[in-house]
């Protein structure tokens, strides 16, 4: 049974209007959640603008006794790759700020259909690595919901092939690992997800982020596109998570399933009756229950001090 703060979420998500796909309007969508109140920022963290190699974004230090020396997280929102930013984000980046010491770090990126993929995966790897100038990458998790899940996957993969230096550890969210193929929770879970409903892989949305309603499938099997097809030899230790009711559980199965295979550390959480990348709001309790998996199985994962 879901928590009541997890059943509030459900119903609001599954009372919003929902606009019809060929009509969509993403600048209006996105001036809508832009105009949501922020959380106010804790005492114990300090907020501050930063850009990296050209991209903007924010930076959250704990001023408090709880700081960690030894770990900094990179939070890359969601959002299908259309609509999100940093800010946007403040519940899950302030939370893990505050709560847990991390220095946390979170960009934004261009978003489709105006800049359609890879724009915001660039933008992405873009920070990614100007942040790797700023501070030594063994210390540093990626982290991120949706397809900020995605693309935590994808920059880690791309990173491998570049030579780039790894991460310490991965943590993605009711991450979207496979744009290729429709799998059975895509359709079985479509009634349940509130928040996504049949949206994945749809004309629409490959529409909207690939520029076309019929991609190639060679480019939806690309590893940064669907990082289910990626070479995760060089990757460090991945944690995923999902709803057992939304369209992407199966994203987030089947990958697991591939990295146990290849004996890859790794864990997945799955919560019950919860909403699609639930972790963005830390005051849920199965979201606090996977946050606090997700950070202990990273420390422990990565020889992380306790």
């Amino acid at each position: 049974m879901a928590s009541k703060e997890a059943d509030f979420f459900n119903k609001l998500f599954s009372e919003m209007p929902r606009q019809e796909e060929a009509e969509h309007d993403f600048v209006f969508e996105r001036k809508q959640n832009a105009a949501r109140q922020k959380p106010t920022c804790p005492e114990a963290v300090r907020l501050e603008p930063v850009t990296l190699n050209g991209i903007a974004g924010e930076k959250l230090t704990n001023q408090s006794g709880k700081r960690r020396e030894d770990r900094v997280i990179l939070y890359i929102h969601g959002g299908g790759f259309t609509t999100g930013a940093a800010e946007e984000r403040r519940e899950i980046t302030y939370d893990l700020c505050e709560t847990y010491g991390f220095t946390v770090y979170a960009n934004n990126y261009r978003l489709a259909p105006e800049y359609p993929w890879p724009s915001g995966f660039e933008d992405t790897y873009a920070f990614y690595k100007g942040l790797i100038g700023k501070v030594d990458a063994s210390t540093l998790y990626l982290m991120g919901e949706s397809a900020g899940g995605t693309l935590v996957l994808s920059v880690a993969l791309q990173a491998a092939a570049d030579g780039v230096p790894q991460p310490a550890g991965i943590a993605a969210f009711s991450a979207c690992t496979n744009q290729a193929d429709q799998l059975p929770s895509h359709m079985n879970n479509v009634q349940t997800d509130t928040m996504l409903g049949d949206a994945i892989n749809s004309e629409g949305q490959y529409r909207a982020v690939f520029g076309s309603a019929h991609p190639d499938r060679a480019l939806l099997t690309e590893p940064v596109v669907s990082p289910y097809f990626g070479d995760y030899r060089l990757l460090p230790p991945i944690f995923l998570s999902a709803s057992d009711n939304e369209v992407l559980l199966d994203d987030s199965v089947v990958l697991y399933e591939k990295l146990t295979k290849e004996h890859h550390p790794c864990m997945l959480d799955v919560q019950k009756d919860v909403f699609h990348a639930y972790p963005m709001f830390p005051m849920v309790p199965e979201a606090r229950e996977t946050l606090d998996r997700a950070v202990r199985f990273l420390d422990k994962a990565s020889g992380a001090k306790d």
